[in-house]
């Protein structure tokens, strides 16, 4: 029996709205206005199965961090930063699970904050699912190859205020862009080339090496 939890309510808040991919069209220019922001909290996804579990690419969120089954329950997720300090510790239980038809184990989503330095201090997440399921994700790149790879990005302007965004998909794992005022996710790609339309102009984009990411307001005209 399928379970609607509080990770569904989050999916749908998170998950509002999605890019669609872009035709071929040739590079354009690297962005000249990205100012770099802070992303304070991080949504962490993943499943939990009878043998196993897994972790998905961290998703940096300006939604404000909630307290899962009110700190309780046997699941514990870790976030440490390059020193190993501990960024935030979470336990959950059963009722921040939910099953996805079609796709093995429940599946959770919990935001959590990582505090000062933002979503580019965060360098491990650790999952601890009891009876020995654990798994771990470490970040590949430091904080600036991620700066770095924002300023990389290649624009293309379309038409009715649409922008083509391009990425390296092979050093990075996740863009994410985000409507500025709303704070809805346009899109969350893997491919290295996405197109969406912008509001006023301006997209919050995040590039993520699946763990650590680095963030920016975008001008886009």
């Amino acid at each position: 029996m399928e379970r609607a939890g509080s990770a569904l309510a989050m999916a749908a808040l998170l998950l509002g709205g999605w890019g669609c991919k872009a035709p071929e069209a040739p590079a354009g220019p690297a962005p000249a206005d990205l100012r770099a922001i802070e992303h304070n909290a991080v949504l962490l996804r993943g499943w939990i199965g009878d043998t196993g579990v897994d972790l998905e690419p961290v998703i940096p969120t300006a939604v404000a961090p909630s307290i899962i089954d009110g700190g309780q329950g046997p699941y514990r997720m870790r976030g440490l930063d390059d020193r190993g300090e501990v960024l935030f510790d979470i336990r959950f239980g059963e009722d921040s699970l939910a099953s996805i038809a079609g796709r093995p184990g429940h599946h959770f989503m919990l935001v959590a904050p990582v505090g000062v330095g933002g979503s580019l201090a965060l360098a491990a997440i650790e999952l601890d699912a009891a009876q020995g399921r654990t798994a771990s994700r470490q970040a590949r790149w430091s904080a600036d190859v991620l700066l770095e790879g924002l300023r990389g990005l290649q624009l293309a302007p379309g038409e009715g205020g649409t922008v083509s965004v391009q990425w390296d998909a092979q050093r990075f794992e996740l863009l994410q862009l985000r409507d500025p005022v709303g704070g809805a996710i346009l899109a969350l790609d893997r491919d290295g080339e996405v197109t969406v339309a912008t509001v006023d102009g301006e997209l919050d984009v995040a590039l993520s090496d699946g763990v650590r990411s680095a963030a920016a307001l975008l001008q886009t005209r």
